[in-house]
């Protein structure tokens, strides 16, 4: 279990189980397909042909966090299956699922993060209670890595009637635009709105560039529309990484053998190719381009996770719903 986490919109992470199958283009590099396969689980697949692992006594971690927040007077954040997607349909995990969320019911000290890529399967997996009243604190969230998965996974997630809903857009592979009037207003609202849906619909925004060694790099400008958005719509926005690409603009002191390493990437989604492959007519890795900061073309070079850091812009940004400042 997590009792310590490097994911930094959260405290602990828990997982009462591991696996599980990719499902769209975020999940072509998948850090916990990776890290299972260090550590000798084969659980990445098809429910016809791989298993998944249950976990042992994940609900002491949870009873422990949740004593200790009530103890406290301080509410914790738990991010709950950081190494498999909740909501997945295999049928292993049908009981481990039900036993979780009875389990997820009763540690109302805690405020438990469920963040899926299958957003369309919750209404059916949940007790039928929760869709009359949903405990509030249980957060819903659903990934989108770019606006064709926004605009499929956004519409389910405003179908659930949680009291937080957030998007994790990470890793952000393409520009994504979540003001357009095309989202149906919570609840069987009054038509068709934005994501933010004036206030009912998405509170919390996380965005992110991908990490590791074949990681996609994230266009400066896709990171700060976001947040334009999200401050125009009074949502908090927590910026939670560059992953290993940072904007040549932020690369202040590092070494210039780092510096050597520039590349051009473009804001446009086009740069890359469904299965999450470079597409060289979009983004050419070898030699420098000429008027590379014309035509919204961008340079960025490949540091590291911990060299690019998590500063937008000079701005830490790091709010949360019900936040009332942002860290500078």
């Amino acid at each position: 279990m997590g009792e310590q986490t490097e994911i930094r919109w959260t405290n602990h992470t828990l997982n009462f189980w591991w696996g599980c199958l990719k499902v769209s283009p975020g999940c072509t590099n998948c850090y916990a397909e990776t890290f299972s396969k260090r550590v000798g689980r084969n659980i990445w697949g098809p429910a016809q042909t791989t298993e998944r692992w249950r976990t042992k006594g994940p609900w002491q971690d949870c009873l422990k966090w949740d004593k200790q927040a009530e103890r406290d007077g301080v509410r914790r954040k738990v991010f709950c299956q950081s190494m498999s997607d909740f909501f997945e349909v295999h049928p292993q995990v049908t009981s481990w699922r039900w036993h979780a969320l009875r389990i997820l019911e009763e540690f109302t000290s805690l405020d438990v993060q469920l963040l899926t890529k299958r957003i369309e399967n919750v209404t059916q997996m949940v007790p039928d209670s929760w869709l009359k009243n949903w405990p509030s604190h249980i957060w819903i969230g659903t990934s989108v890595e770019n606006q064709e998965y926004a605009d499929k996974r956004i519409p389910e997630l405003l179908k659930i009637p949680a009291a937080v809903r957030f998007l994790s857009v990470e890793p952000l592979l393409g520009p994504v635009d979540l003001w357009p009037a095309k989202y149906p207003w919570p609840n069987n609202g009054p038509g068709l709105g934005s994501a933010f849906a004036w206030g009912q619909g998405v509170n919390w925004v996380i965005v992110g560039g991908e990490s590791g060694p074949k990681a996609r790099p994230m266009h400066p400008q896709w990171a700060r529309d976001l947040r334009d958005q999200c401050v125009e719509a009074g949502v908090p926005y927590f910026f939670k990484q560059w992953g290993s690409w940072i904007p040549g603009s932020q690369l202040g002191d590092l070494p210039e053998e780092v510096k050597d390493k520039l590349y051009a990437s473009k804001v446009s989604p086009q740069w890359m190719d469904r299965t999450g492959k470079f597409d060289p007519e979009f983004f050419p890795r070898d030699g420098f381009i000429p008027n590379a900061w014309e035509d919204g073309w961008d340079l960025m070079s490949n540091v590291g996770k911990e060299k690019a850091g998590h500063l937008l812009d000079g701005v830490e940004w790091s709010l949360f719903p019900d936040s009332k400042s942002m860290e500078v």
